[in-house]
């Protein structure tokens, strides 16, 4: 793939404008806010990268592809269908392997990812298919393919494929090599009605027969799917007109075809093997899964630790238990691993090997010192395959491949020739030679080597580094991405990392909003970060915290890990119970703060809306720091200013007075409280639930106990915001939850309203078994939806 990192890049471009497309202004505001919100990582998407990371420099082998193959006796057509993959040179890891298991050694492969660990071990059982059938013996399976996943499995099939098909399409169509995929998706037979399963599996499949330089593959999907032959599965072309070119049936589709056909490599996993194991009653599934097999292989087995690992070491000794009561040839264990500390023991313990062999990956390393400055040839001019090209011919010499040798008679081979003996002289120059462009180029490998940085910070830091213009690090990046991987020196890897979007966290004391749980504010300082929520009618924002009828003080609420949301989810005031021991449950409760400007005083609820001042629709955010009507008839822009509405002023959340707890060690503070505890944990005044007056045009608002009667003449008082309780708990959990005043008067209205779906509760049954009880939940404020609230007034004498 062309520059991969500009690929990832325009990935999480398309997928943070579909979201917020699809979310609609809540998530345009949330993508604006989080752009102001200083320091660390606010990513909209919970994405990380890409990052730009350099390995260390595998050893080649001195022989050639086609020396080693004939050396070791690897099978002819093996050797041919290798070679019109592309394959020139082995790693010397892989070559050690081949000798290993064409040895019978019970052999673990220990190389970085995509190394080419796989091809370590496939070879050599590739051989031993082709010898058999050379022989006449390749009845049953010959190797066993487990993986620690589907997904995996799936995976590796398809690349499999692709290596069978090169050496099938030489061999006599009885002779073929047969694959297939056996766990609990494999479809039985072709009654079990799987055909829309087997198309999604190979949806994306790439047709192995698939030529550019062919006329009919032009015009073509090149891609392939599922024919129903009435007796059975076949992957087909997708053209028809290719079905006899690109023969595909040596791929069975079901484990009928599997158990009665045979298939030479079977792909699995280790539950299903221990079915198989436990299955008593079928004879045809233990020929094919225990005594068949001459090779077992383990992928990714540093993944087997643990129960899991333990789980499968019993099926491997129980496997060979079988194996040996029917005096069956001995079983070899081979297995392909990243490079762990404890991979030769796992593998010990998965395979019940007395004697195995540890083939490791042995990688050169890079240690270059910072040079003095970096050449010019290397920032002024960016470099191309096409000059690489023209100093293999002699026709031109870039100025940074002045030092490098390359005596070559130009006539005596093609180009591709040339590339691959230009590969070679350049991967001896930049790791040997002591020129300057050598040495940046080390130098660039060793940093990052060191650390993965995003293509950003990397040319930050050459900036700094060198004094070089943002112009100069772009080009020497470039540069030294083009030399190094097409020398083979930089295996550069591209990580893109994301994470589902299960919700976001927003400051009670400004409009910063963050995608993971924040102990206080970056942007204020303030410490109460807690969940958000936002109304599907106006987009509004609001919080949600537990609120504790007790202590009247709100923890934090974050959703179960990977947020779940469970209907019976419950939650104990941490303050009371660090406090007194006691366990007081807490309402999720919806709210928002109630802000004061610190120079003027004004008052306002906590909004990251904006209403035009030109018509009567609300402002959405078309950048951090611009508010625009959405009306085509006005598209008002207004700047974007998270203060006072009437002086620009800060703000801050309004609270009600007491002590404040600390929710880890239980000390109370009063008075003047400090940031933080004696404990080191942050302390923040948290009462942010207002009571509010209950008489219409009046709605005054009073933190800590209401009075006796409101300015306005009403005594009727109620807490603002909504609460949420669950089904199947609401009424035991409202019972729990009084209210200590003189007098209560409860005003049956039940709303009903969530935001996945609608429950209709019935209203006599909850009610009826609240009786007149002090009940106490919230009042719900406008536009604002919820799952289940009652709605309490409080009339005091």
């Amino acid at each position: 793939m062309d520059n991969p990192a500009q690929r990832a890049n325009e990935a999480v471009s398309a997928y943070r404008n579909h979201f917020i497309g699809r979310a609609g202004p809540a998530a345009r505001s949330v993508a604006n806010r989080q752009a102001q919100v200083p320091g660390g990582d606010n990513h909209l998407l919970n994405t990380r990268g890409p990052f730009l990371q350099a390995l260390n420099i595998p050893n080649w082998s001195d022989d050639s592809w086609a020396e080693f193959s004939s050396q070791v006796g690897l099978h002819p057509l093996i050797q041919k269908a290798f070679s019109d993959l592309g394959f020139r040179r082995l790693y010397d890891f892989q070559e050690r392997s081949i000798r290993a298991i064409k040895d019978g050694n019970d052999t673990v492969v220990t190389a970085a990812t995509g190394r080419g660990k796989t091809e370590a071990w496939l070879l050599p059982i590739l051989d031993r298919i082709l010898e058999k059938k050379r022989q006449g013996t390749d009845e049953g399976t010959t190797a066993t393919l487990i993986y620690p996943t589907k997904a995996l499995a799936q995976d590796q099939f398809k690349r499999l494929v692709q290596y069978l098909y090169q050496i099938n399409k030489q061999w006599p169509a009885t002779q073929q090599i047969t694959i297939g995929i056996y766990d609990g998706d494999t479809p039985t037979n072709t009654g079990s009605r799987a055909h829309g399963y087997l198309e999604s599996s190979f949806k994306y499949f790439d047709c192995p027969g698939a030529n550019e330089d062919l006329e009919k593959c032009r015009h073509c999907g090149q891609g392939v799917h599922i024919h129903h032959g009435g007796q059975q599965y076949e992957l087909r072309p997708e053209k028809r007109q290719c079905v006899d070119d690109v023969p595909l049936d040596f791929i069975r589709l079901t484990k009928e075809a599997i158990l009665q056909d045979g298939v030479d490599i079977l792909l699995t996993n280790p539950d299903t093997i221990n079915m198989k194991l436990v299955n008593v009653n079928a004879p045809d599934e233990h020929e094919t899964f225990i005594y068949d097999p001459d090779f077992l292989v383990f992928d990714e087995v540093h993944t087997y630790d643990g129960l899991f690992g333990s789980y499968t070491a019993t099926l491997t000794k129980r496997l060979r238990a079988l194996r040996a009561k029917r005096d069956c040839d001995d079983l070899q264990v081979i297995a392909s691993s990243a490079t762990v500390e404890n991979d030769v023991e796992l593998f010990r313990r998965i395979s019940n090997s007395e004697e195995i062999c540890h083939v490791d990956e042995n990688p050169q390393t890079i240690d270059q010192e910072l040079p003095a400055s970096v050449p010019d040839s290397l920032i002024e001019t960016e470099l191309t395959e096409a000059d690489l090209l023209a100093f293999a011919r002699g026709t031109r010499t870039p100025p940074a491949l002045d030092s490098v040798g390359f005596d070559i008679d130009p006539t005596a081979h093609d180009n591709e020739r040339l590339l691959e003996l230009l590969q070679d002289a350049l991967f001896d120059a930049f790791t040997n030679n002591p020129g300057a462009v050598e040495q940046t180029i080390r130098y660039l490998h060793t940093e990052l080597s060191a650390e993965p940085q995003t293509p950003a910070d990397f040319k930050q830091n050459l900036q700094t580094t060198f004094g070089l213009t943002d112009a100069e690090s772009s080009r020497l990046l470039e540069n030294f991405t083009l030399l190094g991987t097409f020398s083979g020196l930089l295996e550069n890897r591209t990580h893109l990392f994301s994470w589902p979007i299960d919700g976001f966290y927003a400051c009670a004391g400004c409009d910063a909003v963050y995608t993971s749980p924040q102990e206080e504010c970056r942007s204020c300082g303030y410490g109460f970060v807690t969940r958000s929520a936002y109304c599907n009618r106006c987009d509004d924002e609001a919080l949600i915290a537990w609120y504790c009828p007790s202590c009247e003080q709100l923890d934090q609420y974050v959703p179960n890990e990977g947020g779940e949301r469970e209907r019976s989810n419950e939650h104990i005031c941490q303050r009371c119970s660090a406090t007194s021991g006691k366990e007081v449950q807490s309402l999720r409760v919806t709210f928002q703060p109630i802000l004061e400007c610190t120079s003027c005083g004004e008052r306002s609820v906590r909004t990251t809306k904006g209403s035009c001042p030109a018509c009567p629709a609300d402002l959405v955010h078309t950048s951090p720091d611009e508010l625009t009507c959405p009306n085509p008839a006005c598209e008002t822009t207004v700047t974007y200013d998270a203060g006072c509405s009437l002086c620009g002023g800060e703000q801050e959340p309004l609270s009600g007075t007491g002590t404040v707890d600390c929710s880890g060690c239980g000390r109370s503070y009063d008075g003047t409280i400090p940031d933080y505890c004696e404990c080191g944990r942050s302390l923040t005044q948290t009462r942010l639930v207002p009571w509010v007056c209950r008489k219409d045009a009046c709605e005054r608002v009073h933190f800590g106990d209401p009075p006796d009667t409101c300015p306005c003449g009403s005594h009727t008082f109620a807490r603002r915001g909504c609460s949420r309780s669950f089904p199947n708990s609401t009424a035991d959990r409202v019972r729990r939850v009084r209210l200590e005043h003189p007098t209560v008067s409860v005003i049956q209205k039940l709303l009903v309203r969530d935001l996945n779906h609608t429950n209709p509760i019935r209203h006599s049954n909850l009610m009826g078994r609240l009786g007149l009880q002090a009940v106490f939940l919230l009042l719900l404020p406008v536009r604002i939806k919820v799952s289940t609230m009652i709605q309490t007034a409080v009339t005091t004498n």
